[in-house]
């Protein structure tokens, strides 16, 4: 006799667990280690938190691997060719962010921009630089669950709005949602 499903089970299941955190950015993580102290203050979602320097060199970065990684969070800073992530003259991590993605999917990569003035981390004008994100770099936007915007995240706390702190910490609960498919045959 054929298996048929039980009408009342789901045929996906969400599982919640923590996720391995990889945080690279162009230069050393004393840039971003009041980001890193943040992330792994977030035990609830977060299993670890590890630190991954990404190469200047735009060929070097095809070197950068996604291995043990969960979740993958670059880090750019603003004060290195402004906002110059992915379609534009200067872009620096458009294959970085495609092979990201191909590597985990979207759910699982973010970007986090940083070292804005505290006057630029206002709601108003960060809606503004996130519109104009995503009408001039939309491989950015496409290719990342969430783009977040902070101040200095050199030490901690990291200078974090609440609402891209909570932006973060929700994108990372997303990815740390497992589907399973638990299909039962009577």
């Amino acid at each position: 006799m054929a298996g048929r499903f039980h009408p009342n089970t789901p045929l996906l299941q969400k599982e919640t667990g923590k996720v391995a955190v990889t945080v690279g950015t162009l230069g050393n993580s004393e840039h971003v280690e009041g980001l890193i102290e943040l992330l792994r203050s977030m035990t609830h979602v977060v299993r670890s938190v590890d630190f991954k320097e990404i190469p200047y060199n735009v060929a070097d970065m095809d070197q950068v691997k996604f291995n043990d990684v969960d979740v993958f969070i670059l880090c750019h800073s603003i004060n290195n060719r402004r906002l110059s992530i992915t379609d534009v003259t200067d872009a620096l991590y458009d294959r970085l962010l495609r092979r990201a993605r191909g590597a985990l999917g979207k759910r699982k990569v973010n970007i986090v921009l940083y070292d804005f003035k505290s006057n630029e981390l206002q709601d108003n004008v960060l809606a503004l630089k996130l519109s104009d994100l995503e009408r001039s770099q939309p491989t950015a936007c496409d290719i990342s669950s969430a783009i977040v915007f902070a101040g200095k995240c050199n030490s901690a706390p990291p200078e974090l709005p609440q609402d891209q702190r909570e932006k973060l910490q929700s994108s990372l609960e997303v990815a740390a949602r497992r589907e399973t498919c638990c299909c039962h045959i009577l």
